[in-house]
């Protein structure tokens, strides 16, 4: 886990961006919050080196698909990285490959709280950053 932003607030008011290392949009986005997020707190998780739960996995997919778990498990796996007879149907199904495989991992993912959006393309984490002050006010 690296940390990038100023180290201020707890976890829980930090922003968190899910990332595939060698991932170009994953490092496009990371530049992009860089520039975005003067004074604001945020993770960079890298899901390889440590990959997520069950548990988490469940959690993203909640927050990416507004509380439609099936929703977001579909947005969540790269079908386009599994071969054809192994495409996931179910939540379950889809959740269980992320879990033996973390590249099939949509991304790059930006988290805050219970929200959280696949940055494709990465400019998203832009408005997802303007949304957060929008809110707070």
């Amino acid at each position: 886990m690296l940390t990038g932003g100023a180290q201020t607030g707890s976890s829980m008011s930090r922003l968190h961006l899910y990332v595939h290392p060698t991932c170009s949009k994953c490092r496009s986005a990371r530049a992009l919050l860089d520039a975005a997020t003067s004074g604001l707190e945020y993770e960079v998780i890298d899901y390889l080196a440590t990959p997520l739960r069950r548990s988490e996995l469940e959690a993203l997919a909640e927050a990416i698909g507004d509380g439609d778990q099936q929703e977001g498990s579909r947005l969540m796996l790269r079908d386009k990285d599994l071969a054809r007879d192994r495409r996931a149907a179910t939540a379950d199904e889809r959740l269980d490959a992320l879990v033996a495989d973390p590249k099939l991992l949509e991304r790059p993912i930006l988290r805050f709280g219970s929200k959280a959006i696949i940055a494709r393309p990465p400019e998203l984490v832009l408005e997802f950053v303007a949304s957060l002050g929008s809110q707070s006010t």
